[in-house]
């Protein structure tokens, strides 16, 4: 079902009542911005993606496995053959006129295109992003993130390393500590993984679509991001909530 036709706009806003697992769109100008806002009829709208670029949303997808090339036409700079922009990776949210998502789209540089509705599974589990920050003072934070399954830092500066403490499950049942330690090169190795992520129309062409680095994690009471402070810029990054866990279907 098409939900939106987009002409030669700079920005566009509009409303999902009916079930969906995401948006199609026929193509987006590189740089373009989404937001989307949960509304409800008895309370106030909550944040389920803040305003983020494309770019970063495409790379949480092609980390996460779930959108794994993006098309490009660098000569008009724009994503061809249908960019997606997923609300749930295990299935439909149950939308309806009493609790729909509001979707706001900026920078759009005056670009026409078609927006169509995803439905074509059973009912799934909302996929939140958050915005996390170490300050440019400071030269760790410590965050629980049991309920974070990805990072993803797309700002202006990289963690030199995250740490963390797991209980590893021994073979008699008593349980091991383990510190981890995950340097910004084993990071950048893991972007390095996705080489063949990004397909140009003009050239046939295959590189590494990833802008940004960003690492897995599972399920963490306590993860330490350290930060250089001699960079002088805040490390800004977004924390992604996906999967459909207990202690998520408890809270």
């Amino acid at each position: 079902m098409k939900l939106l036709s987009v002409n030669a706009a700079q920005t566009a806003t509009f409303e999902i009542d009916t079930p969906s697992q995401g948006l199609i769109f026929s193509e987006l100008p590189f740089g373009a911005k989404i937001k989307v806002d949960l509304v409800t009829a008895n309370s106030n709208d909550v944040n389920r993606i803040p305003e983020v670029a494309i770019e970063e949303l495409m790379d949480i997808y092609c980390y996460l496995g779930l959108d794994h090339l993006r098309n490009v036409d660098n000569v008009q700079s724009k994503y061809i053959r249908s960019p997606l922009v997923l609300f749930s990776a295990d299935g439909v949210l149950p939308f309806d006129d009493d609790t729909k998502y509001k979707v706001t789209l900026t920078n759009l540089g005056g670009a026409t295109f078609d927006i169509f509705n995803m439905d074509n599974s059973r009912l799934g589990t909302p996929m939140m992003v958050k915005r996390g920050e170490v300050r440019s003072t400071i030269s760790e934070r410590t965050e629980n993130y049991l309920n974070v399954d990805f990072l993803l830092f797309s700002g202006a500066t990289e963690p030199t390393k995250l740490t963390f403490l797991t209980n590893d499950l021994r073979a008699d049942g008593t349980t091991q500590a383990r510190k981890v330690e995950v340097s910004r090169e084993q990071m950048a190795a893991y972007k390095h993984s996705f080489e063949v992520s990004k397909y140009d129309d003009a050239t046939g062409l295959y590189s590494n679509g990833l802008v940004s680095i960003g690492y897995p994690i599972d399920q963490l009471d306590a993860i330490t991001i350290h930060h250089d402070t001699a960079a002088g810029e805040d490390l800004k990054y977004l924390t992604v909530d996906y999967k459909a866990t207990q202690t998520r279907l408890l809270k």
